[in-house]
């Protein structure tokens, strides 16, 4: 849906794109993030790697779909992860 600008459930194009997640804390908003720990196994130090997370809404059917902003940042840490 994002690339082709057309819903994957209904075909509308009637898209909004990069819509922000949020949570609510405490009476407040904040991005909802991904993480990905480079070193799951630490106690500390752990080297937590995040970003944020985007969506697409179709705006005829309500199907959403959801995005990493920066999908190559988790992708490294989650290949040093694997390592071990």
């Amino acid at each position: 849906m994002r690339q082709s600008g057309r819903c994957s459930e209904c075909g509308s194009t009637n898209i909004i794109p990069d819509v922000r997640v949020m949570g609510r804390v405490e009476g407040s908003h904040q991005d909802v993030d991904l993480r990905v720990d480079a070193n799951p196994t630490a106690l500390f130090f752990n080297k937590a790697t995040y970003t944020t997370l985007h969506a697409c809404v179709c705006g005829a059917c309500g199907f959403t779909e959801f995005y990493a902003a920066e999908p190559a940042v988790l992708m490294e840490a989650w290949r040093e992860s694997q390592k071990g």
